[in-house]
């Protein structure tokens, strides 16, 4: 639809005739189809960026978020690699934490 429009306007001003118009139009199918599958999705596009806009901010603020845990993360990540690396297991390691912490193990 859009392409046709787009299409007769180019060939009418270039002053092409009808047939070379033809001619043109069934020479480009990959790029008809394409131009049609971007009209088609232009409701889904408009839906994303919609949907995008609403993300920015929680995008930010879940950065902000790790930004502000991500010290703890790598000092817990320090003491289990070196528990792992002195031979304990795993479920050690994990037991370590939470008495650094001062909680009970859920394990």
């Amino acid at each position: 639809m859009f392409f046709d429009w787009l299409l007769h306007l180019s060939a009418s001003l270039a002053g092409f005739s009808d047939s070379q118009l033809d001619t043109i139009e069934k020479s480009m199918p990959a790029t008809r189809r394409l131009i049609d599958l971007i009209v088609k999705s232009e409701p889904q596009i408009k839906q994303a960026t919609a949907l995008m806009s609403q993300a920015a901010p929680l995008i930010n603020e879940a950065s902000e978020e790790l930004k502000t845990i991500a010290p703890a993360i790598n000092i817990i990540l320090a003491v289990v690699q070196r528990d792992l690396a002195a031979g304990k297991s795993a479920n050690d390691a994990i037991k370590n934490i939470f008495a650094r912490l001062g909680q009970a193990t859920p394990i």
